[in-house]
């Protein structure tokens, strides 16, 4: 799959809060068939994101809709 770009939507921080959303870059690294689980790596646009993105995490991924849902397995520094 080529990269593409879309929103991830956080849980809120806390009680009453709105869900944060941070865009990405996404590279598919496996997987591939629509409504199957993939692997992908994520090159967050807001550097606050890496608040929310932890080990764990889990959150929604947006494109004019929920279109899907995915944990953070792991995170990659430079």
């Amino acid at each position: 799959m080529p990269e593409a770009s879309l929103l991830f939507v956080f849980p809120a921080p806390e009680a009453g809060d709105e869900p944060v959303r941070f865009g990405a870059v996404v590279e598919q690294i496996n997987g591939g068939e629509p409504g199957a689980r993939c692997t992908a790596q994520l090159l967050f646009l807001d550097d606050l994101a890496e608040v929310f993105a932890l080990p764990g995490a889990e959150f929604d991924i947006w494109y004019s809709r929920i279109v899907g849902h995915g944990v953070v397995k792991e995170v990659l520094t430079d």
